[in-house]
């Protein structure tokens, strides 16, 4: 098992890695800044977003499930998760859980499964389309 944990900067961010061995293929996770109702940016909520997805063989995402409906757009998720690029993953079946933190926005991503652990936690401005006003966030997009 493979278990990987990145400190990066910036809420947009691509992530390649090497998982084993002299042959091993780039993977790559790109985080993409997952848009809000206003509402919850608003109220005080702190959740995790769970999505559950198959690799192919070429190392595509497919079949991408939210695991329960809570927040976030899943269509929007599930876009997301199709630009990422697997091709090491021994596992043909992988979570993935975006964790949002009140007052602060994304906060870390892991993906993993029997044969991977993969951590990014993020820094920086990690909610770019919210204002931010003391003690709250706001969201400056409208829906």
């Amino acid at each position: 098992m493979t278990k990987v944990t990145c400190y990066l900067v910036g809420c947009s961010l691509a992530l390649a890695f090497f998982l084993t061995g002299n042959t091993a293929q780039g993977q790559e996770i790109n985080f993409c800044s997952i848009s809000l109702p206003s509402a919850i940016l608003q109220a005080h909520a702190s959740f995790s977003a769970i999505y559950e997805f198959d690799v192919a063989e070429n190392g595509s995402p497919a079949n991408i499930k939210p695991l329960e409906k809570k927040f976030t757009n899943a269509t929007e998720v599930e876009a997301c998760i199709q630009k990422w690029s697997l091709p090491q993953s021994a596992s043909k079946h992988l979570v993935a859980v975006f964790e949002w933190q009140h007052g602060i926005g994304w906060v870390k991503l892991a993906v993993s499964g029997p044969d991977i652990k993969l951590s990014i936690h993020f820094s920086g401005d990690r909610c770019p389309y919210c204002e931010k006003a003391p003690g709250n966030l706001k969201s400056s997009v409208t829906r």
